[in-house]
């Protein structure tokens, strides 16, 4: 399989500009609907996370492909609400 490298674009330090290499083969990117593309990524440094998160969650970053966009370019488009993903 061949694999390809995921660019993060924009969002926290530590994962903005990052290149994800080894992790997708080409069939994960490319032989999916585009609206599957993307991932959540825990924020681990406290001081990167958003205003007002709580202390003891550490909130995700969202990632996805821009509309008609690249497939392997994934622009930071917000936070998930931790709070509601964990049924509170």
């Amino acid at each position: 399989m061949k694999n390809v490298t995921v660019h993060l674009i924009g969002g926290p330090p530590c994962w903005s500009g990052l290149a994800i290499e080894n992790v997708y083969d080409h069939e994960e990117i490319y032989e999916v609907p585009f609206d599957e593309l993307g991932a959540l990524l825990t924020v681990p440094v406290p001081e990167q996370r958003p205003p007002h998160s709580p202390a003891r969650t550490s909130p995700r970053a969202v990632y996805e492909p821009l509309p008609g966009g690249r497939r392997d370019e994934w622009h930071f488009v917000g936070w998930e609400n931790t709070m509601a993903a964990l049924g509170a």
